[in-house]
């Protein structure tokens, strides 16, 4: 009996949002040792709660039908998240500030945030109409 099975999109979630992220700081860390591995732990801790937290969701979720409103709130739950674990990947500034020697990198992600936000507004707009047009199904299948 198998008390634990993940689902597809748990593995995804995995995959996606600490395996390869972690992997790659890593691999960043260690081939360039003057940069400053304090900085890059932070953002692998946060990295790492707040996927954990992804997977939990989505393997959770996946338990609820569509149009229940548990499955709708797991759903936004997920893309706030998602939106959270991507500040953690920039450092929780708009922009990735790196000292490397006497040189300082300056990166500007602002944008990128803003094209994310955007992003998950759609997507909270489709989970929204999933939810009205599947509880309008329901509603009319009971009153048949």
């Amino acid at each position: 009996m198998r008390v634990f099975q993940p689902t597809r999109k748990a593995l995804f979630a995995l995959f996606v949002y600490i395996i390869i992220p972690s992997y790659a700081i890593l691999l960043t860390m260690f081939n360039y040792p003057d940069l400053s591995k304090s900085r890059f732990i932070e953002i692998m801790k946060w990295i790492i709660l707040i996927g954990v937290v992804l997977i939990i969701i989505s393997q959770v979720q996946v338990r609820y039908e569509r149009g229940s409103i548990k499955r709708y709130l797991l759903n936004v739950a997920y893309v706030v998240a998602s939106l959270l674990w991507l500040l953690a990947l920039f450092g929780g500034k708009p922009y990735i500030q790196q000292y490397w020697g006497e040189y300082e990198f300056r990166i500007v992600v602002w944008k990128i945030l803003l094209i994310a936000v955007a992003v998950a507004a759609l997507n909270v707009l489709y989970f929204t109409l999933e939810y009205a047009v599947y509880r309008s199904t329901d509603a009319a299948g009971e009153e048949a």
